[in-house]
């Protein structure tokens, strides 16, 4: 059945900054991933575009994809979409969102202290962030 549904996220701090860092490193991601026109939004609609949200922060949709949307509700961020017949489920999306989330927060507080930092998605969607500091690096 078709519906936005919203989902609550691991995330208490939220930072508007990182929300859309993460949601540029999620869009590189799916689109190595083999999704279509991959693009950052700012609303997301249900299956029959009968309901649109519109308070998103930062989004995401691609041809496979309608979207899935960041809103922040008493403080907190949530996730909001429709999954209905999309090759994208919103319990995989979380599952993306907070991994990536963790690891920008994470390289961002690392370039902050001088370090190089890279991130690797590792198998079931968890990334290795590296920082390294120093000469020859």
């Amino acid at each position: 059945m078709s519906q936005l549904r919203r989902c609550s996220v691991a995330i208490k701090a939220v930072n508007e900054q990182l929300l859309r860092l993460t949601m540029e490193s999620i869009a590189k991601y799916l689109a190595n991933q083999g999704f279509e026109n991959v693009r950052i939004a700012d609303k997301v609609a249900d299956f029959y575009v009968r309901r649109i949200e519109r308070n998103v922060v930062t989004g995401i949709v691609a041809d496979e994809i309608r979207g899935f949307g960041i809103v922040i509700r008493n403080g907190r961020p949530e996730i909001v979409g429709d999954d209905y017949a999309q090759r994208l489920r919103i319990s995989e999306f979380k599952r993306l969102f907070e991994n990536f989330y963790t690891a920008t927060a994470m390289s961002e507080a690392l370039k902050a202290m001088g370090y190089q930092t890279s991130a690797t998605v590792l198998p079931k969607m968890e990334i290795a962030v590296r920082g390294v500091k120093g000469i020859g690096y």
